[in-house]
């Protein structure tokens, strides 16, 4: 909560039922520390319950906690958001990316093909 989004860039194409889209995000850390979710892509994905839909994300810049995390993210069925995700490159465990792990100025690009409905 509280972030600012100095830059905010994306655009999409529809084929049918196909979506592409992409996009860079630019903003400063709010006060929020819970799980960091990107909303706001131009279609509710494919409703098909367990039907997770992987995003690839290019970190700019952005996370202070663990150097050695790989961040990811995927479109959760019947949302328009992505729900950003950290690897541990050493322990290979998966979790959710924290408002606490975001620095104070982040950079993300982003990359989507996904079903909508």
């Amino acid at each position: 909560s509280g972030s600012s989004q100095p830059k905010q860039i994306g655009r999409f194409v529809r084929i049918g039922g196909l979506v592409m889209a992409s996009g860079y995000l630019s903003f400063t850390k709010g006060t929020g520390s819970g799980s960091f979710t990107i909303t706001g892509l131009p279609y509710s994905a494919l409703n098909l319950t367990d039907y997770f839909q992987p995003v690839t994300i290019y970190l700019d810049a952005g996370v202070t906690a663990g150097a050695a995390l790989t961040v990811q993210g995927y479109i959760i069925y019947n949302t328009s958001g992505i729900t950003v995700t950290t690897v541990s490159d050493t322990a290979g465990t998966v979790a959710a990316l924290t408002g606490a792990q975001l620095a104070a100025t982040s950079t993300y690009m982003i990359n989507a093909t996904y079903r909508a409905f």
